[in-house]
């Protein structure tokens, strides 16, 4: 797991989780334990302590955040601001057209569905390179299922 230390703030939020994942990782067995499968084996009385400890004393530096809570928080990030984007573009857009403010609601939609309609109906049209440019961009977030 790669967990971006860069800076000594980075360390200081992220080793609990480092020496976490590394205390789960691996395993002192009991030698007393007679099981002959290695995968069930109980795991020492001193490293059961050792896992307790890292966990308890590394609390603050741990930031128990997992891959799919940062891709939560990109996926939502990126959906703000495009939308910031695409109501700003709206804005222009509209004011290009000679709507009304008070119309936007109504006849803007209209304009964009009209415009989407030739923009994925060919094949041709830039905006299929947009979004494959987009999806290749986001790749990392496209796949993570949204909350």
């Amino acid at each position: 797991m790669k967990y971006d230390i860069r800076a000594f703030d980075d360390f200081k939020t992220k080793i609990g989780d480092v020496f976490v994942k590394a205390t789960e990782s691996v395993r002192m067995i009991d030698p007393q334990s007679t099981d002959t499968n290695i995968s069930r084996k109980a795991v020492h009385p001193t490293w059961k302590h050792v896992q307790e400890h890292v966990k308890t004393q590394l609390f603050d530096y741990v930031s128990n955040c997992t891959p799919s809570d940062v891709l939560h928080v990109i996926r939502e990030t990126k959906t703000r601001e495009y939308l910031a984007q695409i109501l700003g573009n709206i804005a222009g857009y509209a004011v290009c057209k000679d709507v009304k403010f008070e119309d936007i609601a109504r006849v803007i939609p209209d304009f964009i569905r009209a415009e989407l309609e030739v923009a994925t109906n060919n094949p041709d049209h830039p905006f299929r390179k947009n979004y494959v440019k987009a999806r290749d961009r986001l790749w990392f977030i496209e796949k993570a299922s949204p909350a």
